[in-house]
């Protein structure tokens, strides 16, 4: 009979022996490809994954995401994964839209003739080849109804706008010096793990298998993104949102008269009782619609809440100012909830979220409602928390009046940091540091002086973006569905 101990220290040592020498075998090399020639394909025996060249672009991804999904049902598979030219680019986003669980087993990405940014390259439409992969982008956009700008789908589609803390180590084989200057640089700016080449002068063997790496990082420059934000609408996978439940709407549902005075309603099949999540958009108070956030309303709607995406009538002085559109959002909050049942409304679990301008707007409307209609939780990306931070040329043109000491008087009205002694909801403020439309400065003072009233309002910093919360190009972020969760965990956290 074999000891205990002994028998320990066989297992122990099987378990080692296992681990190392069955390193190799574990990578597994998948090439993505909607060409039968591909070249870099041909380089690999095996693990060839043909695409549908009839698919959209939304459709190749979710393939390419189920096959890799598929692929790590083993847990102890690792993947290398390659690809050239569009399909590259595809790839990239695709592997760059999954859950951590799944991106911590891809260990390198091997893309030829990648294309970093499509915003760059849609506007030059310089060969042949990239003016028909911008009429592919332009087909999937009318596709999804026109739900996000052309550049918003170009970033959504661009690795220069979309790496992230997760990006493996990536080999990149071109001759192009454009885009590998473009590669370069975005790789190196974000201390990702990279080697570049020339076509001619690779063979697969020389990379694989791909060790395991750190980030390298320059001794001068040092990446710790240790601020987050939601990033709404700049993401492929937000953009072309799938449910995987069955969604029903209600379009177009009218709470005055103006053609302007509407929302639209989702929630899922089967719904007794959900949260309710209303959505406001920005825009500068004098455009943009709620069509651009039904996407992320089905997302919602898919985790269980009752969602609302609102319009407003939008500034048109002197028929159209801040009160008519602060009182719109008011209307709208009051017509959702008075049809609380017909929405299957739990009116104890209430949510409200909007950006920029649409965030002043909420903030506003929220404390002018009854507490019978309150708002339980809020959050708001990039608000505009005190007018009078805007220049005299601005103030002057939202407010219509040029009398200095009136102006202040309007000015402060209209301000939320003016009015924190009447607004009690439970609030996250996102903002990103470098903003220069809306200064951080909005968010910092929002919070400072919530303090001496309710102490409701929390900030969550953001890196590396624009307004309002918009990636940069070559500038790392955090992977956004690790954000989403930041927003997603503060919403339940507060609505229990």
């Amino acid at each position: 009979m074999i000891p205990p101990f002994t028998k320990l220290f066989y297992i122990c040592l099987y378990m080692f022996l296992l681990t190392t020498f069955s390193y190799g075998e574990r990578q597994k090399k998948l090439c993505f490809t909607t060409d039968t020639n591909s070249s870099l394909c041909a380089m690999e025996e095996n693990n060839t994954i043909i695409l549908d060249s009839s698919l959209d672009l939304g459709e190749r991804i979710y393939e390419i995401q189920n096959t890799i999904r598929s692929e790590l049902k083993e847990k102890q598979v690792e993947l290398i994964l390659l690809a050239e030219g569009f399909d590259a680019t595809v790839l990239t986003i695709a592997q760059g839209n999954m859950l951590k669980y799944y991106r911590k087993h891809i260990k390198g990405l091997v893309l030829k003739n990648p294309e970093a940014n499509y915003v760059l390259g849609c506007k030059r439409l310089d060969t042949m080849e990239t003016n028909s992969t911008c009429k592919l982008i332009d087909e999937f956009n009318v596709k999804l109804n026109v739900k996000a700008s052309r550049t918003e789908l170009l970033k959504a589609i661009s690795p220069a706008y979309q790496v992230d803390l997760y990006t493996p180590k990536c080999v990149i084989m071109d001759s192009n010096k454009r885009r590998i200057g473009e590669w370069e640089k975005l790789l190196k700016e974000n201390s990702i793990n990279y080697s570049l080449v020339k076509e001619e002068e690779v063979t697969l063997n020389q990379w694989f298998p791909f060790k395991q790496s750190k980030k390298i990082q320059p001794k001068d420059f040092k990446v710790e993104p240790k601020y987050f934000g939601p990033l709404l609408r700049y993401h492929l996978w937000k953009i072309s949102y799938k449910s995987k439940h069955e969604i029903l709407e209600k379009l177009e549902v009218a709470y005055g008269l103006d053609k302007l005075q509407k929302y639209d309603v989702f929630y899922k099949k089967n719904s007794k009782k959900n949260p309710l999540l209303i959505y406001v958009h920005g825009g500068g108070w004098t455009q943009g619609d709620k069509v651009n956030f039904n996407d992320f309303c089905e997302e919602y709607a898919d985790k269980g809440f009752t969602t609302v995406s609102i319009n407003y009538r939008l500034m048109d002085l002197p028929s159209v100012g801040m009160k008519e559109m602060i009182s719109d959002v008011k209307s709208a909050i009051e017509h959702i909830l008075g049809n609380a049942s017909e929405y299957f409304i739990d009116l104890n679990r209430t949510v409200i979220m909007a950006e920029s301008a649409g965030a002043q707007l909420a903030y506003m409307a929220t404390t002018k409602l009854s507490k019978k209609n309150h708002i339980k939780v809020a959050v708001y990306n990039s608000i505009t928390s005190n007018l009078r931070l805007n220049s005299v040329k601005k103030q002057i043109r939202l407010s219509g009046f040029k009398e200095k000491k009136v102006r202040k008087k309007w000015l402060d009205g209209f301000s939320p940091l003016k009015n924190l002694q009447f607004y009690k909801t439970m609030t996250l403020g996102l903002h990103s540091i470098d903003d220069r439309v809306v200064p951080m400065k909005h968010l910092a003072d929002l919070e400072i002086y919530s303090v001496i009233n309710f102490n409701n309002i929390e900030s969550l910093w953001i890196k590396n973006a624009s307004h309002p919360i918009s990636p940069k190009n070559n500038a790392v972020q955090p992977s956004y569905m690790e954000l989403d969760l930041e927003v997603y965990d503060f919403i339940l956290k507060h609505i229990k």
